[in-house]
């Protein structure tokens, strides 16, 4: 299995941030259909390049923020991961 470096890391943790982001100004429906449509796509295309097992992750927050018992622990992991960010993005600029 390939190690990520951490600039490749923190693009993924970008790239999940702004779908979620913007999923919570979609309409509900169009949230489930797009979480069913990713996990669907990623479980039976994952091992190819693109269509990958990153989907199916992805389309689970998706539709985690559809249910108020799972939103509260996804906005909690984003606003965790924003902070991460943050931090990594000061640091790195100061060096």
């Amino acid at each position: 299995m390939p190690v990520l470096n951490q600039k490749t890391k923190s693009a993924i943790k970008e790239f999940v941030l702004t779908v979620l982001h913007w999923s919570e100004k979609v309409p509900v429906v169009l949230r489930v259909i797009l979480g069913v449509v990713f996990v669907f796509v990623g479980a039976v295309f994952g091992f190819l390049p693109i269509l990958g097992y990153w989907m199916v992750p992805l389309g689970l927050a998706l539709l985690g923020l559809s249910f108020p018992w799972t939103r509260r622990r996804i906005h909690y992991w984003m606003r965790k991961t924003e902070r991460e960010l943050r931090v990594q993005s000061t640091s790195t600029s100061s060096q």
